[in-house]
């Protein structure tokens, strides 16, 4: 078992986020999947994580981690290596600034609109 664990949906763009620095980055992860139509999201074990109650939320080793653009800046600064330090280049505070920017911008303004579209053209017709 792998020392760092994803937690969440594979239908969250979140978590998929998440998953795909993972990737990129070759780290080994395991996937747990959180069932939101279950409510476990909301069990007492998952609130213990996330008082929130959503994912994605990260586990590396005894560190939990919410928030999937936190956990985007964490695995990007703790796994860096010489061909991913372009992710996150924590020497150029302009550039990391930039990329904070589009980061919060794309969950508070492309999100919420892009959301919507997904669950009426492409999530209705798989439910």
């Amino acid at each position: 078992m792998s020392s760092l664990v994803v937690m969440g949906s594979p239908i969250s763009q979140p978590t998929r986020a998440v998953m795909w620095l993972c990737r990129l980055l070759n780290l080994q992860f395991e996937f747990k999947a959180v069932d939101s139509n279950k409510g476990e999201h909301i069990s007492p074990e998952f609130l213990k994580l996330n008082p929130n109650g959503k994912f994605p939320v990260l586990l590396d080793g005894d560190f939990v981690l919410f928030e999937s653009h936190a956990i985007l800046r964490y695995l990007a600064r703790k796994y860096k290596n010489q061909n991913t330090a372009y992710l996150y280049p924590e020497d150029n505070l302009a550039q990391c600034g930039k990329i904070d920017s589009w980061l919060d911008w794309k969950h508070t303004a492309l999100r919420p609109g892009a959301a919507g579209i997904v669950r009426r053209r492409v999530m209705s017709k798989l439910m």
